[in-house]
């Protein structure tokens, strides 16, 4: 077994040539859940793009404990995915406050609190990966946004100043 180059995990995996042709290694979960991503060079604009419109907060609450568990776990291994595109994978937390604007592409839209309340796991996710300190007024100014989206084009972008 192998250490995966992006989460960091042992497992069974493959080998994938990268932009710069050197080879890297990845586990099965990040090919499937989290496709591999080539890194970029660092850009100004920090635009994380997740596959997938985050849940409503009735929607999680009515979810079973193990899936609300594999949710957050698929949700911290995009963010990373996506930190490593962006190349801003592996950089230390910011020492101050940092603001945040999340738009949610989907075909409904949902009520203000039911929004912010299913974006939790996805601070959760950022958190745990070093992007914000904590997701208290203290550490976070963040924003929500919804727009419309056809049926089969949802997605998460999450913007970070």
């Amino acid at each position: 077994m192998k250490r995966c180059d992006l989460c960091g995990s042992y497992g069974h995996g493959q080998r994938v040539a990268t932009e710069a042709g050197s080879d890297g290694w990845f586990c099965t979960r990040c090919v499937q859940v989290a496709g591999y991503v080539k890194p970029a060079e660092p850009r100004l604009a920090r635009t994380l793009s997740l596959p997938f419109a985050t849940p409503s907060q009735n929607t999680w609450q009515r979810w079973h404990f193990h899936r609300q568990r594999k949710f957050l776990a698929d949700c911290r291994l995009v963010v990373r995915s996506e930190l490593n595109r962006v190349g801003l994978f592996g950089s230390t937390p910011p020492g101050g406050r940092v603001s945040i604007t999340v738009r949610r592409y989907s075909a409904g839209r949902l009520d203000r609190g039911n929004f912010i309340g299913g974006c939790k796991a996805l601070l959760d996710a950022l958190r745990h990966e070093g992007v914000i300190h904590d997701d208290s007024e203290q550490w976070l100014e963040d924003k929500y946004e919804q727009h419309e989206a056809r049926r089969g084009e949802a997605r998460t972008e999450v913007e970070i100043t």
